[in-house]
């Protein structure tokens, strides 16, 4: 009898910014071959997939229209998960929920922005454990033109 294969790890990425939603699909998808991700512009949207779907991590953007990421974060929270949460932005109201949440659960946690694919790269590995093409960053030398 064959052993059952491990599903892939699912990623929910909401942000109603395309073009940031697009960035963090391009580093995931480069990086992290073998996961299932699924994209949202529209938070509301999102949520909906929340009931539904257990993701294994969930990237969203703490201001949007109709529902922001804090709100889902805390709706998710009162029903007790279990799976990370990453809520990304330049909202310093939100990085500051998020540090005081974090005492209570180390699942949230908060990436500003803008930042880099490095930060990108660092914050999903940790979650999802050794990249299949580990990225070669290039070192800072201070030795700018």
């Amino acid at each position: 009898m064959k052993s059952a294969r491990p599903q892939p790890p699912v990623i929910i990425m909401v942000d109603d910014e395309s073009g940031v939603l697009r960035a963090f699909e391009i580093v995931i998808r480069r990086w992290f071959k073998n996961v299932t991700l699924l994209l949202f512009e529209n938070p509301v949207e999102a949520w909906q997939e929340l009931l539904r779907t257990t993701p294994d991590l969930l990237i969203m953007r703490d201001r949007m229209p109709g529902l922001t990421g804090q709100e889902i974060a805390q709706r998710l929270m009162d029903r007790k998960v279990t799976f990370p949460i990453i809520i990304g932005g330049g909202w310093p109201p939100t990085e500051e929920w998020v540090n005081e949440y974090t005492n209570e659960n180390p699942n949230i946690t908060f990436l500003r922005y803008p930042c880099t694919t490095e930060e990108i790269y660092e914050r999903l590995s940790k979650y999802l454990g050794a990249s299949d093409s580990p990225p070669q960053f290039p070192k800072a030398t201070g030795n700018y033109p």
